[in-house]
């Protein structure tokens, strides 16, 4: 299920004709659901915010996109409260922003999930220095698993190399055999800064055990 989830969630790519932000959602081999800011669809009236509650094929979703501003320290969330099917399958959802320009040394994904034993899936975060929305060129430390149950919170924490100008994507590919109900969060934010210096102590001490290890083994 999930070597299914991902090749599906990674092969769709959604309109780049749209700016700022976007939400979208589709079902494998079904239909898809795009929303940004200015759509009818979009429940939220906050700025930043995008939410749909509706139908996407066999899906029932309540699902909200949350964006900081564009220079503040970067900060997405993407929340999903008791996404139901009816009868199986794999629903996407992307959250994509661009024209972002903090430059955190790093970014922190947390993902946590609650659902029915059935409900399960992933979630992770994305950046492409090209700027352009829904870039997977990038992935900003690895996909976490959530679901069948409690699960998380959990994290994971990727380099900013994106440069001065750059977009960001959280994407969560969640899917269930039976009719199962479930929710989750996927948030990305800037990383804390002892932990690049901690990473960097670490990459040092590495280094010079190294070294230790070639002065003091014989050849």
């Amino acid at each position: 299920m999930r070597k299914l989830l991902t090749m599906f969630a990674l092969s769709v790519f959604a309109p780049a004709s749209y700016a700022d932000a976007v939400l979208f959602l589709t079902q494998y081999l079904g239909p898809t659901v795009v929303v940004d800011a200015n759509s009818p669809q979009n429940s939220c009236h906050i700025a930043g915010c995008i939410t749909y509650i509706g139908p996407v094929g066999d899906w029932n979703v309540n699902v909200t996109g949350l964006e900081g501003s564009a220079s503040a320290p970067a900060y997405m969330a993407l929340n999903s409260v008791d996404t139901h099917v009816g009868g199986g399958g794999i629903l996407s959802t992307y959250f994509a922003v661009n024209d972002l320009t903090a430059n955190p040394s790093g970014f922190l994904t947390t993902v946590t999930g609650t659902g029915t034993f059935g409900f399960g899936g992933w979630a992770g975060a994305w950046g492409g220095a090209n700027n352009q929305l829904f870039s997977t060129v990038t992935e900003l430390g690895t996909v976490i698993d959530f679901g069948f149950g409690i699960s998380g919170p959990d994290s994971t924490l990727g380099f900013n190399s994106l440069g001065p100008e750059y977009s960001l994507l959280l994407l969560s590919s969640v899917g269930g055999s039976y009719p199962e109900t479930g929710s989750f969060s996927a948030v990305i934010e800037a990383a804390p800064e002892p932990w690049s210096v901690s990473l960097l102590g670490t990459v040092l001490l590495c280094c010079a055990t190294v070294r230790l290890l070639r002065i003091v083994l014989p050849r």
